[in-house]
């Protein structure tokens, strides 16, 4: 054997904790208590939702997962001005619309869109759709 393995098996050796970022609430206002700000709900969504998953990651970012029986979306939000989506797919159809007084960038291929990301001062939001939508169907969903 190696004197590293040697090492790893010896009693006292220090362990290392590997701790879960995601954290499940209850309810939306186990979330936002969590999390120490308000989270939107989502009332305009092209779909008749079910259930809804609430967890914030590394208590930082909150996430909101509205299931339906034919579509879901993930709506996510955190302090500051970054990609928060964890869609890295490339679209073919990238364009920048207004929703209210916010301008959003919205992703998607052949004119349905998957994915809306925008910020304003304080937050950075994300709303991701497991099926394409029309542009007109993730521009009304989006929190005014």
């Amino acid at each position: 054997k190696s004197p590293a393995s040697q090492q790893a098996e010896q009693p006292g050796s220090p362990s290392v904790a590997i701790q879960n970022p995601v954290t499940a609430a209850e309810s939306l206002e186990e979330l936002t208590g969590r999390l120490g700000f308000e989270v939107p709900v989502l009332t305009e969504l092209p779909f008749d939702v079910k259930t809804i998953d609430y967890a914030s990651y590394f208590g930082e970012m909150a996430q909101v997962v509205y299931n339906g029986d034919d579509n879901s979306a993930t709506f996510r939000m955190k302090r500051g001005d970054e990609d928060i989506s964890g869609d890295y797919n490339s679209y073919s159809d990238v364009r920048e619309v207004t929703a209210g007084d916010t301008t959003v960038t919205i992703k998607g291929d052949d004119g349905a869109y998957a994915l809306a990301m925008w910020s304003d001062k304080e937050f950075s939001y994300s709303l991701k759709f497991e099926k394409a939508v029309p542009d007109s169907a993730i521009i009304s969903a989006i929190p005014k």
